[in-house]
């Protein structure tokens, strides 16, 4: 039946002395919206009361009701002084809104989507908020199942974005999706709430929803193209390309690039997973005397067990003499004398490695 009234003649496009309109129908279950437009009011008033009086039609004649009292209507533009148009249907006035929710998105007034992503961010910090208490950050599920979870609230953050993603431009925009995006990614990987988002995202493989709304909207595009599966998969590697250019320029996450260099490596392991005790190696955020005394938790940064004054993962993990014994035999295991530029590409060279450097690190952060 709707296949009936989307072929209803509203007008299309229409040109005379005033200028150029269009109108279309776009409809869904029970929701069908008219879309018009023009350069002058004069314009969308005319095409947009024709297009109503056709569908409005349409509906009786095929036996239909309309609610006259749901119809509501927004003008989209970026003029600041216009006269509004008048729309009626069946005799009966639209109301205007400054912005109207229509399928799921947010349309504003002022022809952006900040008002969308503010709603989405909003709908995903709920939804990750409620998986964050079925993730403590010591016990719980594995990474592998906490990602998993995790993918909710990505779905959440992106839908639509084919229709919003040019809004991503825009920085607050792009922080306002880091937020819910970060929260459910440090329940992930079982991080402290202070490490920053490019880390904590980088640690448990997340690509940046900012990001993947850009890669949504690539594929949108090419959806059309040949070899499909193969678009696909140049659109990731541009989105990795993207995201490894952002990490070699981060400048609050120093200590998590040198030592996860190769961001692609990284989430393409097929072994190991970021516990507690691992993250804080990775994070330099943790159990560790510079740390602590950042936050106000102890006096100073000095390492209880040698005296040096800045304990942080560096001294604990590499440099400190209390675990020289046990560092020294995991370097025997691995065949490689191990610092923080080569640690992580030993371990992901195999899962022996990886399950030999997780044991020490727990070791290490248990016995501290």
């Amino acid at each position: 039946m709707y296949d009936e009234l989307l072929q209803v003649d509203t007008g299309g496009m229409w040109r005379n002395a005033r200028g150029m309109s269009s109108t279309e129908l776009v409809a869904l279950a029970d929701d069908v919206a008219v879309v018009a437009t023009g350069n002058t009011t004069w314009i969308v008033e005319t095409v947009t009361n024709q297009a109503l009086n056709k569908v409005a039609e349409w509906m009786i004649g095929a036996g239909l009701s309309l609610s006259v009292r749901k119809t509501e209507g927004v003008i989209l533009t970026t003029k600041r002084g216009y006269r509004r148009p008048n729309f009626s249907i069946l005799g009966s006035h639209i109301e205007f809104k400054e912005r109207i929710s229509y399928l799921g998105v947010e349309l504003q007034r002022v022809l952006g989507f900040r008002a969308h992503v503010e709603s989405a961010a909003a709908r995903a910090q709920t939804t990750s908020t409620a998986l964050s208490r079925l993730m403590p950050n010591i016990g719980g599920p594995r990474q592998n199942k906490r990602s998993l979870l995790a993918t909710v609230v990505t779905s959440k953050l992106l839908y639509a974005a084919p229709i919003w993603g040019a809004a991503m431009a825009f920085n607050r925009n792009v922080v306002t999706l880091d937020r819910p995006q970060k929260t459910i990614a440090i329940r992930t990987i079982m991080a402290y709430r202070t490490v920053s988002t490019a880390a904590v995202l980088v640690i448990a493989g997340m690509i940046p929803a900012h990001l993947l709304s850009w890669e949504r909207c690539e594929r949108y595009k090419r959806r059309h193209e040949p070899e499909s599966a193969r678009t696909k998969l140049e659109i990731r590697a541009e989105t990795m390309r993207k995201w490894q250019a952002k990490w070699a320029n981060e400048s609050n996450s120093r200590w998590t690039r040198r030592l996860i260099q190769d961001i692609n490596s990284w989430r393409g392991r097929n072994h190991g997973s970021a516990d507690f005790h691992m993250t804080q190696l990775l994070s330099n955020h943790g159990c560790f005397g510079e740390y602590l005394h950042r936050i106000g938790k102890l006096d100073a940064a000095t390492c209880v067990d040698c005296q040096k004054p800045v304990d942080n993962a560096e001294h604990v993990f590499f440099v400190c003499g209390r675990w020289w014994k046990q560092w020294r035999e995991l370097e025997v295991e691995l065949e490689e004398d191990l610092s923080p530029d080569n640690i992580v590409r030993n371990m992901l060279k195999k899962r022996s490695n990886w399950d030999a450097v997780s044991s020490f690190v727990n070791l290490v952060q248990s016995t501290s």
